[in-house]
């Protein structure tokens, strides 16, 4: 009855997760070998480390009554992107260092919805989508750390983005298309120079990722309704 955690690779599926506790989040480390997911159980929120294969313990980075999903690793492996979720301001997107004392800081923290948060290749960008301030999710692009800058990267509405490359973000359109955005970098500034729909996809969840990219940027892996 709860959720549980699988890989699945060329040679079938093992399963990653067996406690009675509820996961259902999980991100892969730059270099493959190690996962961070969240796992829920009773009052306790938490996140949870460990190599992505073999029988080694794992080890909760983070524990506390909040609810939280980890989105995105940074290139340098240094520190995850978290999404969390509160009464008073909605989903929020925070930075948590893996070195030293686990301490949350605020990437994007407002009284808007702010979503699907994923690091740039270089590790100095991150896409996101957020309600602020138009009321409607859009995709936007700010620095790491924060200094106010914003750039929105949708037209006409816009969530889950992810790095295609350095001057490319995919993301999913209100009716369930993928768009991909071209993006150039000339100083302190960010201009899109292009929005091309690539394809309309089926996905059967609208709250969790309905695709991602590889590293390499070659393909793109959906999770696709078949009928």
């Amino acid at each position: 009855g709860n959720r549980d955690l699988w890989i699945y690779d060329a040679n079938g599926r093992s399963q990653l997760t067996t406690a009675a506790a509820d996961e259902n989040w999980l991100i892969w480390s730059p270099d493959g070998q190690r996962v961070i997911y969240n796992s829920f159980e009773g009052n306790k929120a938490s996140l949870v480390q460990r190599p992505a294969r073999g029988d080694a313990a794992a080890t909760t980075i983070i524990e506390d009554g909040r609810g939280k999903w980890p989105v995105s690793w940074s290139p340098d492996g240094q520190r995850i992107l978290v999404v969390t979720n509160s009464d008073a301001t909605g989903n929020d997107i925070w930075l948590l260092p893996l070195a030293g004392a686990p301490r949350m800081t605020s990437f994007i923290d407002t009284a808007a919805s702010e979503n699907w948060a994923a690091f740039s290749p270089d590790g100095k960008y991150v896409a996101y989508s957020s309600t602020e301030p138009t009321g409607s999710a859009e995709v936007y692009v700010a620095p790491v750390p924060g200094d106010g800058r914003m750039w929105r990267i949708s037209a006409g509405g816009g969530t889950q983005a992810r790095w295609r490359r350095l001057n490319e973000i995919v993301y999913l359109s209100p009716n369930r298309e993928l768009v991909a955005a071209g993006l150039r970098f000339s100083g302190n500034d960010l201009e899109v120079t292009d929005l091309d729909p690539l394809f309309p996809i089926d996905i059967p969840y609208g709250a969790y990722h309905g695709f991602d990219v590889t590293p390499d940027g070659a393909r793109i892996l959906i999770n696709h309704v078949v009928v």
